[in-house]
């Protein structure tokens, strides 16, 4: 299960990693688990028919190649961004919680964790020089291993690196 490696930066955003390479820099790989649950929740899965889009946007954007899945249900990345929509920071909160479950029910389908937690709090934070006050939603993954032997590779780099 190898990745194109992505790391979180001193802004909080993923980027790509370069590194050197026998003819200049190339695309880092991984293979293990922090890539491709950062893959599975901030790529921006297609919103379903019923859902509400933000206000003003009619773009109901998704993951292209996966027009080319046979299975309309095993599509990649989350629905993350339809949560700027939301009415409430509860309303929020809720959501949050609820579509990383579905961002990341790939890993018990198949079998790579026997089980996947995942919780959405609401923090404030003065932010500005006139201390202005922001609501930041984290949200925090707890992933049980599974005892499959063909996973345990992710599990040692996971847990090793």
């Amino acid at each position: 299960m190898t990745d194109i490696s992505l790391a979180l930066d001193s802004n909080g955003y993923f980027d790509l990693i370069l590194e050197s390479a026998v003819d200049g820099l190339d695309l880092s790989r991984d293979d293990d688990l922090q890539t491709a649950v950062a893959w599975s929740l901030f790529v921006d899965r297609r919103a379903d028919s019923g859902d509400r889009l933000p206000t003003g946007q009619d773009d109901r954007r998704g993951w292209c190649l996966d027009y080319l899945n046979d299975n309309e249900d095993d599509r990649i990345g989350s629905r993350l961004w339809l949560i700027q929509g939301a009415k409430s920071f509860e309303e929020s909160r809720r959501s949050a919680e609820d579509i990383g479950a579905e961002a990341l029910s790939w890993l018990l389908s198949d079998r790579v964790a026997r089980e996947v937690a995942v919780t959405a709090s609401l923090q404030r934070f003065p932010f500005g020089k006139d201390a202005d006050v922001t609501t930041v939603l984290s949200i925090d993954i707890a992933i049980v291993r599974s005892d499959e032997r063909r996973w345990q590779h992710v599990w040692r780099i996971a847990l090793d690196g």
